[in-house]
Parts: structure tokens; C-alpha cells; sequence
């Protein structure tokens, strides 16, 4: 197993303990304690809202029905989520 380490970043932080296993190459897992959202996008016409993260990897947080019910959402629903997708192995 490998850890991911992350660099200092501006973003908005997403801390997991104990670690957590955000992505797999080849067999090999990589885990880590931070993750950094460097941006979100948010698409009213797409009705989604996107995370792109410091490991590459890029959340749909919320889509169609679950778009309109989050409405106006907050830097804490992000994390939430986020952890959440990550527990649900996405």
C-alpha cells in the first residue's frame, strides 16, 4: 500500500481519519489523510456541481434530482460529501 502525500494548497481541505483510499493503479492503493478540492464547478444548465481534487481525481457531487435538492450548498457540504463518496469507494 502507498501513501498519497500531499504538498501545502490553497484549496479547500478534506481531512480523513483514519486515512483514506481515494484512488487504485495497477493493484496498487493509494491512501492518504488529506485531500485538497481546488475547485468546484457548477453547472445549472448540467444541473451538477463537480469537485476536482489534488489527486486528480473529479467528484460529482450532486446531479438532477439531487442538485435541486442541495440548493444553495456550503463549503461543509462539499467535505461531507466527499467523504462520503470516498467511504462508498467512488
Amino acid at each position: 500500500m502507498s501513501t498519497f502525500k500531499t504538498t501545502p494548497n490553497p484549496g479547500l481541505a478534506v481531512t480523513f481519519n483514519p486515512p483514506a483510499s481515494i484512488r487504485s493503479f495497477g493493484g496498487v492503493t493509494i491512501t492518504t489523510n488529506e485531500l485538497f478540492v481546488t475547485k468546484t464547478v457548477d453547472s445549472p444548465v448540467d444541473k451538477t456541481v463537480k469537485a476536482y481534487t489534488s489527486s486528480g481525481k473529479i467528484y460529482t457531487l450532486w446531479s438532477g434530482t439531487d442538485y435541486d435538492n442541495i440548493g444553495q450548498w456550503t463549503d461543509t457540504d462539499v467535505i461531507n460529501k466527499i467523504k462520503e463518496l470516498v467511504a462508498s469507494g467512488l
